[in-house]
């Protein structure tokens, strides 16, 4: 006979979520101290790296280069030049390609309404977000909502 599977504990659901952003983090984490040669002897690398870290654990707050270069002991000119240099990214972009990756797995959550998402990933106006949001996936997020709910992602 044909079981249905039981209905989806919404904190196991959130566990899980949870757990696949911490190994996402990890991934991009490592990716990044590849793309800085692995060289942790040189104290800028070592202060791009805790600026990563600064980043990934802060990116839902308003987060500036010159603040993340304060917090590394680093001139804002010399942050931004070695972090261009380490990561191959400018400061902005690689905020808003991870604010938009976390924004992407809390829309397919499907739970927070799109204002809640955008605070939550560090946007501070809802139109703002949905103008980013589309410039960078061509849909805006209700469409890539839409469709990752009645198609899920593999």
């Amino acid at each position: 006979a044909f079981r249905a599977f039981p209905a989806f504990d919404k904190r196991l659901l959130a566990s899980c979520q949870t757990l696949l952003w911490q190994a996402l983090a990890a991934i991009a984490a490592r990716k990044d101290s590849e793309k800085l040669g692995c060289v942790h002897s040189s104290r800028r690398n070592q202060r791009i790296v805790a600026a990563l870290d600064i980043i990934r654990q802060r990116y839902a707050e308003p987060l500036s280069a010159s603040e993340v270069a304060n917090l590394c002991h680093l001139s804002r000119s010399r942050f931004v030049h070695a972090f261009k240099e380490g990561t191959g990214m400018h400061f902005s972009g690689y905020l808003a390609r991870l604010r938009l990756a976390r924004a992407k797995l809390l829309l397919q959550n499907g739970e927070l309404p799109i204002a809640a998402v955008a605070k939550e990933t560090g946007f501070t106006c809802q139109g703002y977000f949905t103008r980013f949001f589309k410039r960078q996936t061509g849909q805006t997020p209700g469409e890539y909502r839409a469709g990752r709910l009645r198609h899920p992602a593999p």
